[in-house]
């Protein structure tokens, strides 16, 4: 049930209903979770099983992670929402509505730039020391990773909620559901291209970003890399939200009026929205916006894919990912969501409903289990895990193939050239021609290097 910018039910903040792709320092990258296991394990029951085991406790304590910073960003959207005296119960207790408040959109983005400040500098300081039991005796007993993962998940909430009031404020200049969208659509552009752009020269002029999730990197230039991190999950995110909000500003504009769109329209529209994602990800991806630091060095240093085009694809196949979790977790036409009102439908007026929460609780630990169990499987048969997709890009992969293919061609030609001439010194004159020239034109991954890779 969602606060409309017209007469729309109340949609909840995303983070209440479903773990984004886990992001934070000490875990894996923000990009899809396919399991939490070890590699090398045999492929056998007993090592299905124990990657099983491994798994159903990385989504527990993923599960930990975003309820904790869930309700640290209920208090800051309180905050928000005292300061532009806005009603709680109507806006869902979640900062993100200001129709055309100008003033509280900024109120709104400069709280996000706060909680992002604070909640870096809080998880960058006591990454190291809070963790070690030897300078903590308390965390032989108690997981406090998960503070620090929260700490990084709170701003990723919280930014969610701006970016929906900044979407919904530019889309009130007009009251046509037509228009609406076109500027939703604006909006979304605008976004993911400067976004890409910011990243970009992040990737460009900061190495080894990624290094610092795992690793602390003392003085003001291992925090500033640190906040850069963090604020590039925030964007990735951001980015990601905007794209939804564009998917339902199409179901406004298919079915101008209505304050719930026609089950059929909403089913079909979020359908062909999941398979066309999920498409898109298999033809393009994987291509990480933050690389593993040995990727970034390959991307960035050698040229392959250094271009903003390899940017703007990550935050595409990224949108992909958010657009496929929330065609499943939206509150108001998620799959999960409607199967839980089909058995039973709570009547949201009531203050306490026993009922809905059973069926919510027990729904939880069903798609909970039942998804760790498909991520170990994949991870057993396949031999992926939560990294993989930080570790590999298409962009280089074609790079690399690219590469091959002009050198085997070259060789071809020289080869042709010596059955001609009868002669072993015109082939090496001709491929030291071919690489004089590729040195001219541009750098690109030595032999060797597409060895290594």
């Amino acid at each position: 049930n969602r606060v409309p910018r017209r007469p729309r039910p109340l949609r909840r903040e995303p983070g209440s209903e479903v773990a984004p792709p886990r992001s934070a320092p000490n875990s894996s990258p923000p990009l899809p979770i396919l399991a939490h296991g070890r590699r090398g394990m045999t492929r056998d029951g007993k090592g299905l099983r124990q990657l099983t085991e491994h798994t159903i406790v990385a989504y527990v304590r993923m599960a930990a992670t975003v309820m904790i910073a869930v309700v640290v960003r209920l208090c800051l959207d309180c905050v928000g929402i005292i300061f532009t005296d806005q009603e709680p119960a109507e806006n869902g207790f979640w900062f993100a509505h200001c129709q055309q408040d100008g003033s509280c959109v900024l109120t709104g983005m400069a709280l996000s730039l706060a909680t992002l400040l604070g909640c870096s500098i809080f998880a960058w300081s006591v990454q190291d020391w809070i963790t070690d039991p030897e300078q903590n005796p308390y965390a032989r007993r108690y997981s406090f990773a998960i503070v620090v993962d929260a700490a990084t998940w709170i701003p990723i909430s919280v930014s969610v909620g701006k970016t929906n009031a900044l979407v919904e404020w530019c889309m009130d200049i007009s009251k046509d559901d037509l228009v609406q969208a076109l500027l939703s659509s604006v909006v979304a552009a605008v976004l993911l291209i400067s976004c890409a752009v910011v990243t970009h020269v992040a990737m460009r002029r900061c190495s080894s970003v990624q290094s610092v999730a795992a690793v602390r990197e003392a003085g003001v230039a291992g925090f500033g890399k640190f906040f850069l991190l963090a604020t590039l999950y925030c964007l990735s995110w951001a980015v990601g939200w905007s794209n939804w909000e564009l998917v339902l500003s199409l179901m406004d504009a298919l079915e101008p009026g209505r304050s719930m769109h026609n089950a059929v329209l909403s089913a079909g529209v979020i359908s062909a929205v999941f398979v066309f994602s999920a498409a898109f990800y298999l033809k393009y991806g994987p291509e990480p916006i933050i690389p593993d630091p040995c990727l970034q060095h390959d991307c960035y240093s050698h040229g392959d894919s250094s271009s903003l085009r390899r940017s703007l694809v990550s935050y595409v196949l990224y949108s992909c990912v958010v657009l496929m979790v929330m065609a499943c977790c939206d509150p108001s036409y998620g799959l999960l969501f409607k199967v839980a009102r089909e058995l039973y439908d709570s009547q949201y007026a009531v203050l306490l409903d026993f009922k809905a929460f059973a069926v919510l609780a027990i729904m939880s630990i069903v798609v909970t289990l039942v998804a760790a169990m498909l991520s170990a499987t994949i991870t057993w048969a396949m031999d992926v895990d939560s990294s993989s997709s930080m570790k590999l890009s298409r962009s280089v992969n074609d790079a690399c193939h690219k590469m091959v293919k002009r050198r085997r061609m070259t060789f071809d030609d020289g080869l042709a050239q010596v059955l001609l001439d009868g002669s072993d010194a015109q082939l090496a004159e001709a491929l030291r021609r071919a690489d004089r020239g590729r040195a001219d034109r541009s750098p690109t991954t030595s032999l060797a290097e597409f060895d290594r890779l």
